[in-house]
């Protein structure tokens, strides 16, 4: 109702040896917003922002987004404007809406990486329960967007199409099981090309 949407930033380092308690680093956060059809947003807000970088330097801060008619999806750390980790609680319809429309490169990367693993790791689940994975359409089709745009920019393309690295994706299970990930993978590599088959012809061609 106040047409207002807030982000709220902590940050926060791990001690070493030679310093227990870590200050608050200056990190600039390069920002976008999204609406539900992937479009750019115009951004207003009373905040310290220029060029679309808000400056993070206390270890808690937050940045409010002024007359927005509905909640966007941001895109935060475009340009990875800084070399931090970052942990955003995205749903994969969040995820495949960047993939396919993010206006920034490096987050249309990224949210492809993050869907994929996510969507690799839960088939890694199911199979070993027993189960059969349901690709998404949203997934599929956030391929099939990337895939359509080819023509603007091939070698993009080309990187943003390519599936997580089995290290990758062992580096984040608790018991890495390299058979599990091979199969997952290449079965999913066969659903997104049999998916986006005329397409990938296209492309070919």
């Amino acid at each position: 109702s106040s047409k207002q949407y807030t982000i709220r930033f902590e940050q926060s380092t791990p001690s070493t040896p030679e310093q227990a308690t870590k200050q608050a680093f200056h990190i600039p956060l390069q920002i976008g917003l999204l609406d539900s059809n992937g479009h750019e947003l115009a951004i207003s807000t009373q905040s310290n922002i220029e060029r679309g970088i808000f400056s993070l330097k206390g270890t808690h801060e937050e940045i409010t987004f002024e007359g927005l008619e509905r909640a966007p999806i941001p895109s935060l750390l475009r340009g990875f404007s800084a070399p931090v980790k970052l942990d955003f609680d995205y749903s994969d319809e969040d995820l495949a809406l960047l993939m396919a429309h993010d206006t920034d490169p490096f987050n249309q990367w990224e949210a492809g990486q993050r869907l994929s693993l996510k969507v690799i790791l839960d088939s890694i689940t199911c199979s070993r329960a027993g189960r059969q994975y349901q690709y998404s359409e949203t997934f599929l089709n956030a391929f099939g967007v990337l895939l359509n745009n080819a023509a603007t920019d091939p070698a993009f393309t080309a990187e943003a199409l390519k599936l997580p690295s089995a290290g990758y994706v062992a580096e984040n299970m608790s018991e890495v099981d390299a058979q599990a990930i091979y199969s997952v993978t290449n079965d999913l590599y066969k659903n997104l090309a049999k998916c986006h088959e005329p397409a990938f012809k296209e492309v070919l061609e």
